[in-house]
């Protein structure tokens, strides 16, 4: 199953997912390829929309 937001992962998931990659090497030109790659990735992704209205009081102030 693909990811439908960014921030749509758990912090163990991510951890599993960082451990498994360790020690791998790359050469500079796939290193290079692989950024390139996630960052297109990570910019058509969009950020999963907050439910919680506390993110509008803290950017706006309670008053707004």
């Amino acid at each position: 199953m693909k990811r439908q937001f960014r921030n749509d992962m758990s912090d163990e998931q991510k951890q599993a997912i960082s451990q498994a990659l360790k020690g791998r090497r790359h050469s500079e030109e796939h290193k290079r390829k692989i950024a390139q790659s996630m960052e297109k990735y990570w910019a058509e992704l969009p950020v999963k929309p907050d439910t919680n209205n506390d993110t509008t009081e803290r950017i706006y102030g309670k008053d707004n």
